[in-house]
């Protein structure tokens, strides 16, 4: 009965799409779109976008060189190691603070070296300087400063190691204390351009990749220091991608959800698992509603591995046995329901549409689940998606 009901739901969908074109996704312009600095923005966000990168800040889109050059970005998409940044040393001076300066010395100095990248002319008066400082074994923080030309590079790690003892805080006499103007610090990496142009640098400030990403935004120059300039939105309305799903795809991921659990908050310590499982989740529901070509990441464990793990963990409980029924037979409704779902929003066939449900389906059971595996593999191995390449 319900293959026949959601036959006759593909059925209606396709009339609908031949009737009607399907619907235009894509990131949208905010704000002055005459300045090159937007449309170049929104050509990178558009690159992005269209890519098959599950991450939009990674690999980070070449702009037109006519227009703009990148002269500093993130370095690679894992930057967990620190050192996160490139930048060009034609533009950027690099050194680094040394870690263990008594001044900055806490319990115990840095796990690395601060580095900054000190921008080596300033011909409107300012200046531009990147700080990373070590965290943790998660990376780096990264801070984007602006100074005084006549402020001297040798006086730079003194002045910021004063600030982070104070935390930043700006005493309410006495002389200002060096401030971050953005990505005060931000897990995200900055993204500054050169006008080709003017010469002028701008920020592309393109955030963190937690959840999804809804928006950059673009930062220029002028003699009160940073202002924004425009905004590109990939999301416009702002909705998770779930809540744009068939009711069978939520009733699934209801399913899988309540089986991944509630997780143990603080006593999970600082990997925080579940926590971390959910965010990559919603991430990937609002990748399969929005960009479902870049759902690409290859989960930890095979389907076997994830049904031997399930199977496991609901035995000898009587919840957990239902629970573990729904989740089974919520699978298929879902697969059925996602591939009208494609069919009605993309410019993508049924036979196509069919193919990719299942194997999004199968993706997103598999991504809610962790289990111990010997032969498994953590993310950034790309999936065999059958997506037609051709439709983006």
């Amino acid at each position: 009965m319900v293959r026949l009901l959601v036959a006759g739901m593909m059925a209606l969908a396709s009339a609908a799409q031949a009737e009607s074109p399907p619907v235009t996704t894509g990131p949208v312009l905010v704000g002055d779109k005459t300045r090159a600095e937007c449309r170049v923005a929104l050509d990178m966000a558009t690159a992005a976008f269209r890519s098959t990168s599950p991450l939009l800040i990674w690999p980070v889109p070449l702009p037109d060189a006519d227009l703009a050059r990148l002269v500093l970005s993130r370095k690679d998409r894992d930057i967990s190691g620190g050192d996160g940044v490139l930048a060009d040393p034609a533009v950027f001076e690099r050194m680094q603070i040394d870690p263990v300066s008594e001044r900055m010395r806490r319990d115990e100095p840095p796990i690395r070296a601060p580095i900054l990248h000190w921008q080596r002319e300033a011909p409107d008066g300012h200046r531009i300087v990147v700080v990373e400082t070590p965290h943790s074994w998660r990376g780096s923080w990264y801070s984007l400063f602006l100074v005084d030309a006549t402020f001297a590079l040798d006086s730079f790690p003194q002045a910021w190691l004063d600030a982070r003892r104070a935390n930043f805080m700006q005493p309410e006499d006495g002389p200002p204390i060096l401030l971050p103007v953005l990505y005060e610090d931000s897990w995200a990496t900055p993204t500054i351009l050169r006008d080709e142009g003017s010469g002028d640098l701008w920020v592309l400030e393109q955030g963190h990749f937690r959840l999804w990403q809804p928006e950059w935004q673009v930062h220029v120059l002028g003699t009160e220091g940073f202002s924004p300039l425009c905004r590109v939105l990939f999301i416009p309305d702002g909705s998770p991608g779930l809540d744009r799903m068939p009711p069978a795809m939520r009733r699934f991921a209801r399913f899988a959800d309540e089986a991944l659990g509630p997780g143990q908050g603080a006593l999970e310590g600082t990997l925080q698992p579940t926590a971390r499982i959910r965010n990559r989740v919603a991430h990937r529901w609002t990748m399969l509603a929005e960009r479902p070509w870049a759902l690409t990441d290859t989960p930890y464990n095979s389907r076997e591995e994830v049904e031997a793990g399930l199977s496991a963990w609901a035995a000898g409980v009587p919840a957990r046995v239902r629970l573990h029924r729904n989740l089974l037979a919520s699978l298929e409704p879902a697969e059925e329901a996602l591939a009208g779902f494609l069919a009605a929003r993309f410019a993508i066939g049924q036979d196509e549409a069919r193919a990719f449900s299942s194997y999004a389906i199968d993706h997103m059971l598999r991504s809610h689940f962790t289990f111990r595996s010997e032969v498994g593999g953590y993310a950034h191995t790309p999936s065999a998606t059958p997506w037609p390449e051709s439709i983006r």
